[in-house]
């Protein structure tokens, strides 16, 4: 059997496809919605009434979560009961002109899109179980399931660095997060593709073994989009949208930035510290986003209204398939977050307790708030204590990066200058893995330097800093920091800048993707024979967030660093 775990789980949580689908006419006041059998008026009289999710008293502490943030706008979703009975409610604004929040507004999933992705998988691998896909299994494959190792599923195109998990990652493993392979998440642009993502995953270190140890990462599921895409005969993006959207009718959710926004149904995007900002990803990377996080949609299309409660004997533990699972007060959730700038998202249900949430706020980094606001009903739905009181640390969050993003080059003066000039660690840096990184002293004069010093210097005096700046063609930043600490090692933190404000504020602000991570560059120095010293390679560190497999057996910057670029 293939649909199993999160697979299951998704299909049923969306409902059973053929049921018939009910939508009651929802405003921008709390709206209910029943399933087909609570409309019938033979036994309508029988059905006890549901006791609504959104009373004064939960709609009072939302809203005060809402304004304390503050939380541009929110659109939560609650199923409930035996009759699964669906409740939707907003908050805020979709645009910074002051349109209201509505039930069908779109945001970005996030990683919420990660169990369409797995449930796609699961689909396909029915579809070879059944002889329902024409498109035949490399040589020597005669099935394909979720034992299936990657290199039999793509041979040509998979390898990893590490040779046993080359040899030996199954589809399950990949899919779980248990690859062994960190994120890389600077590894990649806007310009790749799912395939030109898969063939790089040679050259990119291991932080683990394979099975070691669960280690979130995006591009395996980009390789899960890529599977689908050379296996199903269309695209991954047709794929999601044939067998899964237009059965369960999710017609308003979609890939494509372009068709969300045809409608004006998208909402805009802001950041945790309420700075509007573009919506991060455009049509021309949909296939690269779509697996792990590229898929629009809203509280309408993502909430069951058929009678089918969710099984609880399709549950797992742990992390697989694009859900966790876990325990809350003797009651089992399965859920997931999701994130990216302008957004963050919860999916999660209580399988026993036919309870099922959506939350999708239009700022990035509110997790946090949507899931107290989630814990709230769960405990009041279910009658448990209020233990889940976590200290919502918006403010501290804030003054840290205001901290951060301030500190003179006074700060730095203290501390004693780097062995070599810092023109001298200027320059082309290359890994095969990862874009080439041009780093800039305050004194260089290329274009692409003067192009990041102008735009640093509406943050901080850049002609008097101890730091190397650089432009990063990444998704997720577009520059970084390099400030120098001790000897040659520099704390590194990656952020997008604004120089020139976004929308109706034009101040300048950055969003410090990489503010707090800990990340740092060691410079490796070597002799000459003259005498004296230059600078050869740096490695970076301190992404994965723990002791890596690499650090744990010791040896030189080159030989355990996260990644190593070669000064070219």
């Amino acid at each position: 059997m293939y649909f199993t775990g999160g697979v299951l789980l998704l299909l049923t949580f969306l409902r059973c496809v053929r049921c018939e689908r009910v939508w009651a006419e929802y405003h921008e006041q709390t709206h209910f919605q029943s399933s087909p059998s609570t409309r019938n008026d033979n036994v309508a009289d029988h059905i006890q009434k549901p006791r609504p999710i959104f009373t004064p008293e939960l709609s009072t502490f939302i809203q005060e979560v809402v304004d304390n943030e503050p939380i541009p706008g929110l659109s939560l979703a609650v199923v409930h009961g035996e009759n699964r009975t669906a409740e939707f409610k907003i908050w805020g604004i979709r645009t910074e002109d002051g349109d209201r929040m509505t039930s069908d507004t779109l945001f970005y999933l996030a990683s919420c899109s990660k169990a369409f992705l797995s449930a796609s998988v699961g689909i396909l691998m029915d579809d070879y179980a059944h002889r329902r896909n024409a498109t035949p299994l490399p040589s020597g494959l005669s099935r394909f399931d979720w034992y299936t190792k990657v290199k039999d599923i793509l041979p040509d195109d998979w390898k990893l660095m590490d040779e046993w998990a080359s040899e030996k990652a199954t589809i399950r493993d990949v899919l779980s997060h248990q690859s062994g392979l960190p994120r890389h998440e600077f590894s990649y642009t806007g310009n790749d593709t799912p395939f030109t993502v898969v063939r790089r995953m040679r050259y990119l270190r291991p932080a683990f073994e394979l099975r070691e140890r669960y280690h979130y990462n995006n591009q395996m599921y980009m390789l899960g989009s890529y599977v689908v895409s050379k296996y199903s005969g269309m695209t991954y993006m047709d794929f999601v949208k044939r067998r899964i959207w237009e059965p369960l009718n999710m017609s308003s959710t979609t890939l494509y930035e372009s068709e969300a926004s045809r409608h004006g149904k998208l909402t805009q995007a802001w950041t945790w510290r309420d700075r509007r900002i573009p919506i991060w990803m455009h049509d021309e990377q949909t296939p690269l986003n779509a697996g792990p996080g590229g898929i629009m949609s809203n509280t309408i299309d993502m909430i069951p209204v058929d009678k089918r409660a969710a099984r609880p004997e399709f549950s797992f533990t742990g992390y697989g398939m694009g859900w966790q699972r876990l325990s809350y007060q003797g009651h089992e959730i399965v859920m997931h977050a999701g994130g990216i700038p302008g957004f963050s998202t919860w999916v999660a249900f209580l399988p026993s307790d036919n309870l099922g949430f959506v939350a999708l706020a239009n700022a990035d980094g509110k997790n946090e708030q949507e899931l107290t606001i989630i814990y709230r009903i769960i405990e009041d739905y279910l009658g448990l204590p209020r233990k889940y009181s976590p200290q919502l640390t918006s403010d501290s969050q804030s003054k840290a990066a205001v901290d951060k993003s301030t500190t003179s080059s006074d700060d730095h003066a203290l501390t004693p200058p780097p062995p070599l000039s810092l023109e001298d660690y200027a320059g082309v840096y290359v890994n095969l893995g990862y874009p080439n990184m041009t780093l800039c002293a305050p004194t260089s004069d290329s274009p692409q330097c003067k192009q990041a010093l102008e735009a640093f210097s509406h943050f901080e005096d850049v002609k008097h800093s101890q730091t190397l700046y650089a432009i990063v063609p990444s998704i997720w930043i577009s520059h970084a920091r390099l400030r120098h600490v001790k000897e040659t090692t520099f704390d590194l933190s990656g952020t997008y800048l604004f120089p020139h404000g976004y929308g109706k504020n034009e101040t300048a602000f950055e969003t410090w993707e990489l503010g707090d991570s800990g990340a740092v560059a060691e410079f490796v120095l070597e002799e000459l024979l003259g005498g004296g010293s230059k600078v050869v390679g740096v490695g970076l560190r301190g992404f994965v967030g723990e002791t890596t497999m690499l650090e744990r057996a010791g040896g030189t910057v080159e030989e355990t660093a996260d990644v190593y670029f070669t000064k070219a």
